[in-house]
């Protein structure tokens, strides 16, 4: 066998000539795509140079014998039924177009899958890295974002496809609230009954700040890392005022309890004690007048203690208002009646 290199010699010379096809314009393809008949079969280019000069030497070709009955590599593989695909390198000795038939060679460029966020896409590449290879494609990579194998590892050869996973990193700042629930301080107040309550001052949420750094990869959350909390608005205490006053004894039953039982929650007196009081200065009798005083009713008002009171716009004979108005005096100024307040 004559192992001499074959050496094509110009076109002007009629000599063999070198076919070579090297393909530049990448399209991505689907995997369903890579074998189907629609893809043509690329024609070749004829130039002066030596047979094989510039043939790949990291992989193996595919070796067809193309029939004298063609006069292009494309019409031979065609007619072999070989597809070639647009990345992939064609060579043909002799040149076909001397209608002696063709030894082809088809180099095929390597089938990659990238898997990105957006979906899955197949290319077909000469890219010696995963870093040529997304450089090529103009994939572009965020400050954050990770690819799997890394962008310096080579694309292995034969691998069918070899495979690409990027991860689309996000990192943002989360603040969130929450309520801190305010407290509640009772206070004794001697003016107050006992069993009697009031706010002084009413009680108010605070408010609990949270700032997260939060990661989403392929817009999924993935982790929380909480960077500060701090209490951005204290709460307010609720100050309550319990009484402590002693509570009064309500009369079951006598002329004008309903009216003393009232003056008892309103002044907080002992009504038994009162009607005692009144007893004492009228005997019950609400129109009784002294003429001594004058002094007018229950518990015998003189006109300007009367008007002095609170009730003072009301009649003096109305025993609603004696009774309330003497309690109103009683809890200060039990005095006000010596000789009957004397001794209870």
């Amino acid at each position: 066998m004559d192992r001499r290199p074959l050496v094509a010699v110009t076109a002007a010379t009629a000599g063999c000539l070198a076919l070579s096809l090297l393909v530049t314009h990448l399209s991505p393809f689907s995997s369903n795509q890579a074998e189907a008949a629609s893809d043509s079969v690329l024609g070749v280019s004829t130039s002066a140079t030596t047979s094989f000069v510039g043939e790949p030497t990291d992989r193996s070709p595919e070796v067809y014998q193309g029939s004298f009955l063609y006069s292009s590599a494309s019409e031979m593989l065609s007619h072999l039924g070989v597809t070639v695909y647009p990345q992939d390198r064609v060579y043909a000795f002799p040149d076909p177009s001397l209608g002696i038939g063709s030894t082809i060679k088809v180099y095929r460029a390597q089938v990659v899958t990238v898997d990105d966020a957006t979906g899955s896409q197949s290319f077909r590449t000469w890219a010696a890295t995963v870093g040529g290879l997304l450089t090529e494609r103009e994939i572009d990579l965020g400050s954050k974002d990770e690819v799997t194998p890394s962008v310096d590892t080579a694309i292995a050869l034969g691998s069918d496809p070899f495979k690409i996973a990027i991860t689309r990193v996000a990192e943002t700042q989360l603040v969130l609230t929450s309520s801190i629930a305010y407290s509640v301080t009772y206070q004794d107040d001697p003016t107050q009954i006992q069993g009697q309550t009031s706010v002084s001052q009413q009680g108010q949420n605070g408010v609990l700040t949270k700032t997260y750094q939060v990661r989403r990869e392929n817009g999924v959350e993935v982790s929380r890392t909480l960077l500060s909390s701090q209490v951005t608005q204290a709460p307010v205490s609720e100050i309550v005022l319990r009484g402590t006053k002693p509570k009064v004894v309500h009369l079951s039953s006598s002329q004008y309890a309903q009216y003393f039982n009232e003056a008892a929650d309103m002044y907080g007196i002992d009504p038994t004690t009162l009607q005692k009081v009144m007893m004492c200065e009228s005997g019950g009798n609400v129109n009784d007048v002294n003429q001594a005083g004058p002094y007018y009713g229950l518990f015998q008002f003189d006109s300007h203690t009367w008007a002095s009171t609170a009730y003072g716009s009301r009649s003096v004979y109305d025993a609603e208002a004696q009774i309330l108005a003497a309690a109103s005096l009683w809890q200060w100024h039990s005095a006000k009646w010596p000789a009957c307040s004397r001794g209870l």
